[in-house]
Order: C-alpha cells, then structure tokens, then sequence
C-alpha cells in the first residue's frame, strides 16, 4: 500500500533518496518520477502515495505501473510466435539473441562472455533464485527440455511429451561476466497444450460433395490452433494412411477416395489407439467397439534400448487420461470387472476388442 514506513524509492521529506530516481512533479498535481541507470531491480510495479494533514485525504493509488526490463540497448531476444501442440506431442519454440559485445568501465572495454543460460516458464524475469525448465549449468535439467541452442545467439528449445502444466509463457535469460549485460528477454513465447482428444479436420471446400478430377486439402487442427511441427496420422474408415503432416492433399478423386477421414497424433514413440467412429446402441442390446493399438517397440534408458512389454490393458469412460486412479469398466488385472464388460483381446502389438458388452448409453 505505499504507506508510511515502507522502503520508498523516493520520499519528499529524506535526504537520503537514491540519486537514481528523480522526482520531476510537484506536490499540486504532478508526480512525474525519472529513473536512471536502469537496473534488474526496477522490473517492478511503482505506485505513488500522498499524505495529507488530515488521514482521511490520505492516500495510495493501488493501480500503480508496471515497468518492465527489457536489458541494455542492443541486446534482445527473438521468440517465435505463440505456438500450439497437443498433450505428449513435442514442439520446437525456435530462438535467437543478441548479447552486448561489451560494456564500458571506467573508459575500459570490457568485453562480454556469456557464461549461463537459462529458460523458465511463467515468471517474468527468469532470475536463478526461481525454478527453471532448463539451466546450461545444472546436472539435472528435466529430459522433455532440451536445449539445442547455444550461447552465441541461438536459444531454440524443444519440449517433448507435451503435458498440461507446459502451457505458459516461456522466457529466455542470458547471464554473463557483467551484471549490465546480464538480461531476460520480454514477452516470451506463449505454448498452449490442448488435448488430443480435441482434434478437428477441417476442408478446403465447405460443401463435402466432390466430383471425380477434382481436388481437395484436408487440414488437421486440434481446438483453438492448427497442428505443426506435428506428425499426424490419417485414416479412412479407420485404415490408416501412409500420408502424414498436417495438411492432406487429394488430387484428381477417384471413388477410391470416399471415405470418412480422421486424423490423430503420432506419438514421438510410435505408440496410437485406432478407435472405431462413434457407436450407437439401444438400451439393453449388444455393440462391439472395434479397436487396434500399437504399443512402442522400445525406449531410449540412458542410451540403453529397453525393449517394452505391455503388463497392464484398461478401458474406461468418460476420464480423459484414464489413469488408474479413477475407476475403470475394464482392468486386465483385476478380478472384479464387471461381467457386462468383456474383453476378448491380448496385450500384444495389434489388440482387437471383439465383443465388448455394455447395456447403459454411456461414452466408453
């Protein structure tokens, strides 16, 4: 609240304001404050205060300004701009920046190395006393960040298995041998993760009627943003596709092409879920919900290959992730499923549902 007895940056009654500050206004009606030698410090929101006679005039104006820290003149960072990808998918948040070449010292050139960068996510000014996503000097940065940058002027960051928490505004730090050339680039980029489940397939044309010869683009999109930087699978009534990418081109249609297409994520290990397209039953009668998976071949353990084995299948509705913490119409190892629910499949590569049994109108 600015009042009386808080650090000021500048108080009318001291004598020992700091020099950095300037108050320009008056006690009438203007309160025009100059700051100098810009610092990390002044990357704050300022606000003014007047104190009357009487404590009832009193008063801070809460609203204050923001003053953001852009760093010295010359040096910036360059984001892309906002970028888009669905859960367990990777993007690349491709980045450049131009560090000072050196700084003046008492009429000494001192010339600038850059000794540490560093990305984070979701705080304004990156300092290293707050988490970071990834710090050229640490041990333990997480794996899903990888840094394919340098620190010349390349700061591109890759982020795989995309997850909720990733969607932020992300921001890069440069730190070198001079404080007044150590900065953090503004805004930052903005990574908004949407659900897989969410994707959408829009048409070159609106009216879905072709005639043979003609030509067609059908582009993948997931929610509020266009899928790239992307691998996509396509199906046609649930075949999948040798085509991939976002946009699938049809040219010169034939009536092989008819068809219901779908499109969905290609998972960075290979892995997919072929679902059939939407089922419709009637109460107390039988639907098989066709369905094929591939699970990965094998991982990447420290440059070890670990090959996979499937230990555990699970159905369940209505639970965007399906975890096993929540409950489920089918476990393979449980012992108390649900009769109405019958799974007839295997954990090998390809897993047919053959005749799954339910009876309520419920989403499975």
């Amino acid at each position: 609240m600015c009042k009386t007895g808080t650090p000021s940056v500048y108080d009318s009654e001291s004598n020992n304001n700091d020099p950095r500050y300037r108050y320009l206004g008056d006690k009438k009606g203007d309160c025009t404050l100059q700051i100098t030698d810009f610092q990390q410090k002044d990357g704050a929101t300022f606000r003014f205060r007047v104190e009357a006679n009487d404590h009832r005039a009193s008063f801070t104006d809460i609203s204050g300004v923001k003053v953001r820290l852009l760093g010295a003149l010359g040096q910036s960072v360059n984001y892309p701009d906002p970028v888009c990808g669905v859960i367990g998918s990777t993007v690349t948040l491709p980045c450049s920046f131009t560090p000072l070449k050196s700084v003046n010292d008492n009429g000494r050139e001192v010339l600038i190395e850059v000794i540490r960068v560093v990305w984070c996510n979701n705080h304004e000014f990156c300092q290293l006393t707050t988490l970071s996503v990834y710090n050229s000097e640490s041990q333990n940065n997480d794996p899903r960040y990888r840094y394919l940058g340098d620190k010349k002027g390349d700061c591109t960051l890759q982020i795989s298995d995309l997850r909720k928490e990733d969607s932020a505004t992300f921001r890069f730090r440069v730190e070198t041998n001079d404080p007044r050339a150590t900065f953090t680039g503004q805004p930052g980029v903005r990574v908004t993760v949407v659900d897989g489940d969410q994707m959408k397939i829009r048409s070159s044309r609106d009216d879905g009627e072709f005639k043979r010869g003609e030509a067609v683009t059908l582009n993948c999109s997931a929610a509020i943003c266009t899928i790239h930087q992307l691998e996509v699978t396509w199906f046609r009534d649930g075949s999948t596709l040798s085509e991939s990418g976002p946009a699938l081109h049809l040219g010169y249609l034939t009536a092989k092409d008819s068809g219901n297409y779908t499109c969905g994520l290609k998972s960075a290990l290979g892995q997919s879920v072929n679902y059939p397209d939407p089922v419709c039953g009637v109460i107390g009668s039988t639907v098989t919900l066709p369905c094929s998976f591939t699970p990965p071949k094998s991982v990447n353990g420290n440059g070890r290959e670990v090959l996979i084995e499937v230990v555990r299948v699970v159905w369940c509705n209505n639970h965007e992730f399906c975890l096993l913490t929540h409950p489920s119409v089918y476990d393979s190892k449980s012992n108390n499923n649900d009769p109405r629910y019958r799974y007839l499949g295997d954990k090998k590569e390809r897993l047919h549902f053959t005749d799954l049994r339910f009876t309520e109108g419920k989403q499975a």
